[in-house]
């Protein structure tokens, strides 16, 4: 029997219709002879709602993280999403550290679970602080339809580089990728080249 957190007791010859939070999924219980039954079967047409897609979250991450150009790019960001749903996020320069960009990787995350919502183009240049940490998280938050991506003098070494790699793999779209003034060594500069080997159109500059 699925457990899904529901009360285990239900009333003889009583059905119950429950939402499974994290499934598009009816599942339909009941009791016969005392015994709970269950069984589910597709919900079509019924939105997700255990997952909300919430543009607002990067707004929110952009203010929390409180920083004079994070704020102003928050304000700007409000604006402009009202009538376009493309936009570019570039927080050059903007004194960040591992626990900023992790706060902005869960707001991206969120933002994106809206389909339609498209980043053109990012950037985190000249942050030295960010850390693998950080670097890490933004990665794995950045959805793999941006165009450009740029992680100037961030003070990166080779231990970025599977995060990188992974990003690279799974990108669609990049046209332009600007990593320069890092410490990555020879080899690892050639294994990311490689890695975007299917975007034949990318610029890659390390």
């Amino acid at each position: 029997m699925l457990n899904l957190g529901i009360p285990a007791l239900i009333s003889k010859d009583t059905l119950c219709y429950f939402l499974c939070m994290n499934r598009r999924t009816l599942i339909k219980f009941g009791t016969w002879h005392g015994v709970t039954l269950g069984f589910s079967f597709p919900l079509m047409g019924l939105a997700d709602t255990s997952i909300k897609a919430n543009p607002n979250s990067l707004i929110q991450a952009l203010i929390e993280i409180g920083s004079p150009p994070s704020t102003a790019l928050a304000r700007r960001l409000e604006q402009h999403l009202q009538s376009s749903n493309s936009y570019d996020l570039h927080l050059r320069n903007g004194s960040l550290g591992p626990a900023d960009v992790e706060m902005l990787a869960s707001g991206l995350e969120s933002a994106h679970l809206d389909e339609n919502l498209s980043l053109h183009s990012f950037s985190l240049s000249f942050n030295p602080e960010i850390g693998l940490v950080g670097t890490q998280a933004i990665l794995r938050a950045l959805p793999h339809h941006v165009i450009e991506i740029g992680l100037v003098g961030c003070n990166l070494g080779d231990q970025s580089v599977p995060a990188l790699i992974s990003f690279f793999k799974k990108s669609t779209r990049l046209k332009m990728v600007c990593i320069e003034d890092n410490q990555f060594s020879r080899s690892s500069k050639v294994d990311m080249k490689n890695a975007l080997s299917h975007l034949p159109g990318c610029v890659f500059i390390a």
